[in-house]
């Protein structure tokens, strides 16, 4: 997709993309934050094994080990992706971006057998990211680090469509109500589940509703995601404790990074 097309599609089109990285060796720094920040896994020396072993015995980690995980700060996570996507980055943006400070990992683990009541296997409840105080300008970038071939990833529903299920909410007196969490309300099933190869990422529009589902598999889902915008455009509720100016980089390697 050119830089046009991606530029049309996100902001006046359908509000979301999958894109290729066009560094996808940055990426690799991403698998090594996990896997430095957990241990008990397969000795096996290629990065993309090791995901693979964290992903099928990661629901045998107890709560502690799991919390660990995710309340990392992976402080070097956003330039790592703004590094292996500075084309899609800086195509939608320009160079000089708001970046966000530090990206969030987020995890879908799939629960033992017996253990799905348990609120640590919960999906991401339906949302758009400019209920969050994001500015309209913003883009977010999410990126599994390995291979997503099924439902447990990102479901997303393109901004037109989103935006007619939030008006209907709004002509009944409701936002955000019972049935958009439930994923009943009228339209609801335009959801789209992205599936990408390792390297590639999804970017959207702050107005695409967008959550996960339980997951059923015998693999952990997990993934970075971090948020852009043009640095001549208003920030919104979200300001400089949230995100940092950013030029995006001309050279493949954030600096600090080794593959």
């Amino acid at each position: 997709m050119s830089v046009n097309a991606l530029f049309e599609d996100i902001f006046r089109g359908r509000g979301w993309a999958i894109v290729d990285a066009d560094h996808p060796d940055n990426l690799r720094g991403l698998n090594n934050l996990i896997l430095h920040s957990v241990d008990d896994i397969s000795g096996e020396k290629n990065a993309t094994s090791e995901i693979e072993s964290l992903r099928r015995t990661m629901h045998l980690l107890t709560e502690d080990k799991i919390n660990t995980i995710k309340s990392h700060s992976y402080v070097e996570a956003s330039e790592i992706l703004a590094c292996a996507f500075p084309g899609t980055i800086s195509g939608l943006s320009g160079n000089e971006v708001f970046l966000q400070r530090r990206a969030h990992m987020t995890l879908n683990v799939p629960a033992p057998p017996g253990g799905r009541e348990n609120n640590r296997y919960l999906p991401s409840l339906s949302h758009f990211d400019s209920m969050s105080g994001i500015s309209p300008y913003t883009v977010t970038l999410w990126v599994p680090i390995h291979d997503l071939d099924d439902d447990t990833g990102v479901w997303i529903i393109d901004q037109e469509t989103s935006m007619e299920i939030m008006n209907a909410e709004r002509r009944n007196g409701r936002v955000m109500g019972g049935d958009i969490l439930a994923m009943n309300a009228p339209r609801m099933e335009k959801r789209v589940f992205a599936r990408m190869t390792y390297g590639q990422g999804l970017v959207f529009s702050p107005f695409c509703l967008h959550g996960s589902v339980t997951n059923e598999t015998e693999r952990a889902r997990i993934c970075f995601n971090t948020r852009f915008q043009s640095r001549n455009l208003p920030l919104h509720l979200r300001t400089s404790d949230y995100f940092s100016c950013y030029d995006v980089p001309k050279a493949a390697v954030p600096a600090g990074i080794t593959s």
